[in-house]
């Protein structure tokens, strides 16, 4: 249950003020949990770390460090949603401020499901700075399961965060048409390769549409594939 009468803290990415109608999946979802916690009357207050919304990157690497230092004080928990490089960078300076510092509980959640391969191939001083962070975390979350087993090793208190959408009011038939639509980044690791891999060999009645803007991972021609537009 959450303690209503506790102020917390969000950090994470808001809308982009100079193009609001262009939101990921990490504005998106942030924006859901801002919405869940306001519906039921917790009190929190936010850090924007979208850089789209900061003058330069001396710019925002100033105002978070301000706001560390000025906004983690009598806060009774401290929340860092973020991508890859937030939890390479920004996460160990949550975690040593909110924790050792303001005597705050913190939680960590990474979006996306790549940081495995990430981690991996990032360098020792890097690989420490993560490790870092989730080891002193009060929590951390991961978007799958797998991330979730593979990090789990660094601090018991890893769970999985799904990835969840509101409901939609557009409605369809239950009949399954055997066609599927991916909507979204076309790059590596959203699964394009595993897409690539399974429909050419499906039956002729399986079909895959993907609508997206190309990575320079890809060219069109990468989807000259049967059943595959």
């Amino acid at each position: 249950m959450i303690n209503t009468e506790q102020k917390i803290l969000l950090l994470g990415r808001q809308i982009t003020e100079n193009d609001p109608d262009r939101i990921g999946g990490v504005i998106a979802l942030f924006e859901l949990l801002k919405n869940n916690l306001s519906s039921l009357d917790v009190d929190y207050d936010v850090h924007d770390t979208n850089r789209h919304n900061y003058k330069s990157s001396t710019h925002f690497f100033f105002s978070i460090t301000i706001k560390i230092l000025f906004g983690f004080k009598n806060k009774s928990h401290i929340s860092l949603h973020g991508t890859a490089n937030d939890f390479f960078y920004l996460a160990p300076l949550v975690v040593f401020f909110g924790k050792f510092v303001f005597k705050s509980h913190v939680s960590l959640r990474k979006f996306a499901g790549n940081f495995d391969e990430l981690y991996d191939n990032a360098g020792f001083i890097k690989k420490w700075l993560a490790r870092y962070a989730m080891k002193n975390a009060d929590a951390v979350f991961f978007e799958t399961k797998y991330l979730k087993e593979i990090f789990r090793p660094f601090n018991k208190k890893t769970f999985w965060f799904p990835n969840v959408r509101a409901g939609s009011s557009y409605q369809t038939d239950l009949m399954f048409k055997k066609r599927f639509v991916f909507i979204g980044q076309v790059k590596k690791t959203k699964g394009i390769n595993e897409i690539l891999a399974v429909f050419p060999g499906l039956p002729r009645e399986y079909s895959i549409d993907i609508y997206g803007p190309l990575s320079a991972e890809y060219r069109k021609d990468d989807f000259l594939l049967p059943n595959v537009t």
